[in-house]
């Protein structure tokens, strides 16, 4: 058995293409190794909690996938020598809420921007660069 601590950092908007209303974000995640990891995505924010469920979903198919790569069962094992535990260190049901009201808070300064009219450029450099720490 393998154990896999997953800790959520940091979310933020790497890009924002307004003409498409495509964002791409990046979510900086550390598994208990000495190297931060990143999920770089790209979508449409129509629905917050359903991206939320997503990303997290993503992310632990991924940490998984990383935990069992380096996994080798030895006889002595047993039937559980494959398995791979993920542990999330952040409590999940405050980190789906801070990642949905993030998301909600981007799709929501999109619409203002469109609401008022600003140039594409002006959108971009509203929307590019919000974070928020997890």
């Amino acid at each position: 058995m393998r154990t896999v601590n997953i800790h959520f950092k940091k979310i933020e908007v790497t890009n924002f293409m307004s003409r498409e209303g495509v964002v791409d974000f990046r979510v900086i995640v550390n598994t208990g190794g000495e190297a931060d990891k990143a999920l770089v995505k790209s979508c449409v924010i129509d629905n917050p909690e359903q991206i939320t469920k997503e990303v997290i979903s993503e992310i632990r198919q991924k940490a998984k996938a990383l935990g069992s790569s380096g996994l080798v069962r030895e006889i002595g094992d047993g039937p559980l020598g494959g398995v791979v535990i993920l542990r999330v260190q952040n409590d999940e049901e405050e980190l789906a809420e801070k990642i949905a009201r993030f998301f909600a808070s981007v799709r929501e300064r999109i619409r203002s921007a469109k609401m008022s009219r600003l140039s594409y450029f002006d959108m971009e450099r509203k929307v590019k660069g919000m974070s928020a720490d997890l």
